[in-house]
């Protein structure tokens, strides 16, 4: 079923069918054609077997699946204007995954085979796959940054390849380039948005491109690091200190549009007019734009014309949207393929793209924001001020009911104290609990959720009942789970990073300055405005503020600011209507000491919490002269500069370099970096840590910041940074921290069978360890939690009697009236309701497929026998063996002990079970118990069960299903992704009551049987109706 919706009121949501597949799968199929030769042409059984979870991969909306259904439905087609779900391109586009591919040594016999394999897909023949329609070929193509993140590649079916990439890049000839680039800004068209069509952005001199300007910041204290290989893919790179100049591009990925062409795209984006900064998509195109009425500037300043950055003039009044010269990545392709902008613009139309909204700003207050572990750890703080040592973990109780708790001044008298409250009162305190359920119901009227909000409001007695219990119990357990993880709630919100857009008007009137006196009046009025140095633009409030960026490894990358004075008359007049973004002067080198961040999207935490802006200025140099800016950047710690790599340029249409391209980008080791680097930041900033091991730690960290950036740019230079010295050398004590983070990870798997539960597990940490000695704070996180959740009660509420909610149930014999013989299929449904969420809820936690694989991998390595096994082909073995017995064979393992058995008795085992003679060549590989060899076996056999049992949780239609079951689970299946499955499988709950008794008369029945869930979760309107209070009490 389709949810519809009004779409005056917001755009459909579009979703479509893309199957992900895995290529670690795929590579058991590769067949040799030759020395180091292979293809991929895949059985019917063969393509499904390597498809992940149950096939129903949705994706949201973006231009090329619109490119790509214009391809198939004709040069016509128009997207739908409800929700809907599209299955055209479920054999037109694929996502394939190459986690475990190209993050292994190539060093390694058994990963460079792999790897060879893998290189066969992205041949001309690429790879043909069967989904039960016949063969089909599909060719390696493009990918967005997310997918990039994922290592995830499409591939596209070989017959509309051609087309689609003429339609991706407009038709143009694109030839020797950094490829790295041109696949960053191919991918651009795979990011998720909302398509906005609009004449407005079709009319001539409706957007026009401006240049950049630039600045050089000179003499700056920089950390860098300099190559001192020279030569080779691999670089080794030494740490130094120096005075440098630092160029800084302003308004680098921003620009600014008119608020009538802000008011039309974001009535076609959510209805209203709400918002005034997006961040955008177009073929080549990439950034935020804000919505600043130039226009009146422009007429203020008696100015007619804006020169584009060709020097081609456009009347002010036609101008809808002004970009800069960093935001059009196609600019340089563009002119050589002998383009104006005007020709590029139409050629955008002819091939129906269009803009796409890939965010907005926030609208909404937020009080708190969350900080992870990486900020943690660089913060010097003290015990006393993260976490009191003489604090008892119960200090809540005494200060419950205090009006002063709240009060600015005493929240963040330490770091913890925050997320240390809101869980207590989460629990506890039900006028809070009230509160927090409203502030976080969403917006939408049309939502379930608003709708729970609002009849709270009328009756706060619905507070005890099971619907708002078990909202208010998931956001404490998750503020819990957090907690120990390293995600602490303070003071903040997050913003849009955005360069000072007072500036921005500045250079728009700069060239008319001359011989105008108006606007050069104006021009010096804005210049007046601008936010200086260490003052920022958007900020609460008016003390010191924090501003901090994922990622962060370094404390060089923190900075402190302060809001303007006061606010100047023309800031107030063109800005003041923005929010959801912090303006920074763009040479207070802010944005370059937040990792080289810019203003195209970057977002940032802006924090209040007092404990942590002191303790950012505190490594701020003081300063002799009162009239100088203590917080300038000169005075801050030194500024990490990653120096740029000289970009190797490649043939846009060599196969090979498209997949070397990919090799580089897939085997990022930025997550093995970033461990490194808190292994070694705990250390650097923990002020009990022994002073010369800080020292060393301090400097690894900053130069594990920069080595980040480099890793991150080799995808497009070629050049990797050489990390032998930091990655595995074995010589830093591991962080217990990372150690927690890792029992975690495991946790989401199932444990496997020679394995503790996860509870077991937990304790053995807790217990295992001296917390007294302890002395990093963000080590002891996971203590905190424990201690926290053992020592905090949670307040029990009794619903409220019948006759306290609802009207029908004020007259005392009111169940009398009752027709007893509604009670047993009205209950008979209810009881089905009931077993499909159960049965939906078991399907949509899947186990992941084959997720022992990597510890095969390493067994067999340890053992140097990766060259005489290949574990794909191990899993290969075993599919042919039916699921009962495969069940059989796992009872087996763990009834009779297999990981103790005596070398005699696993040849036995083996025998009894896996009787056929295929298996007999491995009975030596799987009895072998040396280096934890014991787990070969059992670790495949359990796979491919929990494998099974996934594909068995997938068949959600069962045989002897009711008709009420079956509509209820083909409502889940139909529904929209992204929408609530409890909503849609209630709806169609409600169709089938009604055939019983109506719902006004149902509700009745259901509070009778004592199942006010149920009524909450299907029969919510008549709730709302008889609910006593707002009119009806």
């Amino acid at each position: 079923m389709v949810t519809k919706h009004n779409p005056e009121v917001s755009m459909a949501r579009i979703r479509y069918l893309i199957r992900r597949l895995s290529v670690q799968a795929m590579l058991s199929y590769a067949q040799p054609i030759g020395e180091d030769q292979y293809a991929f042409s895949l059985t019917p059984a063969q393509t499904k077997s390597v498809i992940m979870g149950d096939g129903d991969t949705w994706q949201e909306d973006n231009a090329i699946f619109f490119q790509a259904m214009c391809i198939l439905r004709g040069e016509k087609y128009k997207e739908p204007t409800s929700d809907t779900l599209i299955s055209d391109l479920a054999d037109v586009i694929l996502y394939l995954d190459f986690k475990g591919i190209f993050d292994r040594d190539a060093d390694n016999p058994k990963a460079a085979l792999m790897q060879k394999k893998t290189e066969a897909m992205f041949s001309p023949e690429g790879i043909t796959l069967n989904f039960g329609h016949g063969s089909m070929r599909y060719l390696a193509f493009e990918r967005s940054g997310s997918m990039s993140r994922s290592a995830v590649l499409s591939f596209v079916r070989a017959d509309i390849y051609e087309e689609l990439s003429r339609r991706m890049t407009v038709g143009m000839t694109l030839g020797v380039c950094q490829l790295s680039k041109l696949y960053a800004y191919n991918g651009l068209l795979f990011s998720s948005g909302t398509r906005i069509e609009t004449d407005m952005l079709w009319e001539k001199d409706a957007i026009v491109v401006i240049d950049n300007p630039t600045a050089v910041y000179p003499d700056v204290d920089v950390i860098t690091v300099e190559d001192r290989t020279g030569i080779g893919d691999v670089r080794n790179y030494e740490r130094v200190e120096k005075k440098s100049d630092v160029a800084v591009t302003l308004f680098d990925g921003e620009g600014i549009l008119s608020p009538a062409l802000a008011e039309e795209i974001d009535r076609l984006y959510c209805g209203k007019h709400i918002h005034t900064s997006f961040q955008i998509r177009m073929p080549y195109i990439k950034g935020m734009v804000h919505e600043v009425d130039f226009h009146g500037l422009f007429r203020e300043a008696t100015v007619t014309e804006i020169t584009d950055m060709w020097g081609i003039s456009h009347p002010i009044e036609r101008v809808r949207m002004i970009l800069t010269k960093s935001q059009f990545k196609g600019c340089g392709w563009m002119t050589e393929n002998g383009l104006t902008f005007e020709e590029y613009l139409k050629r955008l139309r002819a091939y129906r793209h269009t803009l796409y909204i890939t965010g907005v700003n926030r609208t909404d207050s937020e009080q708190f924001t969350d900080l992870n572990y990486q900020f943690l750890s660089t913060l010097a703080l003290s015990g006393e001020q993260f976490r009191p040592a003489d604090l008892p973990f119960d200090w809540m109780k005494e200060h419950m009911g205090r009006e002063d708790e709240q009060n600015d001044s005493d929240t963040g008298a330490w770091l913890t104290k925050t997320t240390e409250e809101i869980y207590y009162r989460l629990l506890n305190d039900e006028w809070f609990q009230f509160d927090y359920y409203v502030d976080h119901a969403p917006k939408n009227p049309k939502s379930r959720r608003y709708r729970l909000a609002e009849m709270l409001h009328r009756n706060d007695l619905l507070l005890a009942e099971k619907e708002y219990r078990r909202e208010l119990d998931r956001a404490a357990d998750t503020i819990l789970r957090n907690f120990a993880r390293g995600n602490l709630l303070v003071r903040g919100r997050v913003a849009y990073l955005s360069a000072d857009l007072t500036l921005f008007l500045a250079e728009l009137l700069k060239p008319h300055t001359n011989g105008n006196r108006n606007a050069e009046e104006i021009y010096r009025e804005l210049l007046d405005a601008r936010c200086r140095y260490t003052t920022a633009y958007g900020l609460t409030g008016s003390h010191m503020t924090a501003i901090l960026r994922n990622p962060h490894i370094a404390k060089n990358e923190e900075v402190v600011v302060y809001p303007p004075n006061h606010e100047h008359d023309i800031r107030h007049r063109y800005l003041s209507h923005l929010s959801g973004v912090v303006m920074v002067e763009p040479w207070s080198l802010i944005a370059e000491r937040l990792g080289g961040a810019d203003y195209d999207g970057d977002m940032v935490k802006v924090i209040y919490e007092p404990v942590i802006c002191e303790s950012i200025a505190s490594h701020y140099k003081e300063t002799a002269n009162p009239f100088e800016d203590r917080f300038a950047s000169r005075n801050n710690l030194p500024l990490l500069s990653i120096p740029s790599a000289e970009p190797q340029l490649r043939d846009a249409n060599d196969l090979h370099a498209r997949f070397e391209a990919v090799k580089s980008t897939f085997s990022s080791r930025v997550g093995q970096i970033s461990n490194a680097a808190l292994d070694r930041s705990i250390l650097a900033y923990d002020e009990n840590a022994d002073a010369d091991i800080k020292e060393k730690c301090r400097q690894e960290t900053e130069t594990l910041a920069i080595l980040t950036g480099l890793e991150i740019d080799s995808a497009k230079s070629g050049i990797k940074p050489d990390l032998s010295a930091y990655l595995n050398t074995g010589d830093k004590p591991r962080s217990r921290y990372l150690k927690y983070k890792r029992l975690l990870e495991d946790a989401e798997d199932r444990p496997a069978w020679y394995e503790d539960t996860f509870a077991e597990q937990m304790k053995d940490y807790i217990d295992g360890t001296d917390w007294e000695s302890v002395t990093a704070n963000v080590e002891k996180l996971p203590y905190y939690a424990h201690m926290l959740k053992k020592h905090t009660p949670r307040k029990v509420i009794k619903p409220a009697p019948s006759a306290e909610l609802f009207t029908f149930a004020r007259h005392p014999n009111w169940k009398d009236n009752l027709d007893s013989s509604l009670f047993p299929p009205i209950r008979e449904l209810i009881d089905t309701y009931d077993h499909c969420l159960r049965r939906i809820r078991s399907h949509k936690h899947p186990t992941p497929g084959n997720s022992k694989r990597r510890d095969i991998d390493r067994i067999l390595t340890m053992r140097d026998q990766e060259n005489a096994y290949d574990t794909d082909s191990l899993y290969v073995l075993f599919t042919g063996i039916d699921a009962a017995r495969i069940k059989t064979v796992r009872d087996a393992l763990r009834a009779e002990q297999w990981h103790f058995m005596k070398p005699d008795a696993r040849l036995s085992f083996l025998q009894e079970y896996l009787p056929e003679e295929a298996f007999r060549a491995y009975d030596g590989l799987f009895s072998d118990f040396r280096m934890g060899g014991y787990r070969v076996f059992g670790d495949i056999i359990c796979d491919i069960d929990d494998a099974n049992r996934q594909a068995d949780k997938a068949k959600l239609h069962y045989k002897h299903d009711t008709p009420e079951m079956t509509a209820m689970i083909d409502a889940y299946n139909n529904r929209i992704p992204g929408t609530d499955y409890r909503e849609a499988v209630a709806e169609t709950c409600r169709i089938c009551l009604t055939k019983i008794t109506p719902p006004f008369q149902a509700i009745r029945y259901a509070e009778a049987m004592d199942r006010r869930d149920f009524i909450f979760d299907v029969l919510l309107e008549e709730a709302d109706f008889y609910l006593i209070g707002g009119g009806n009490g």
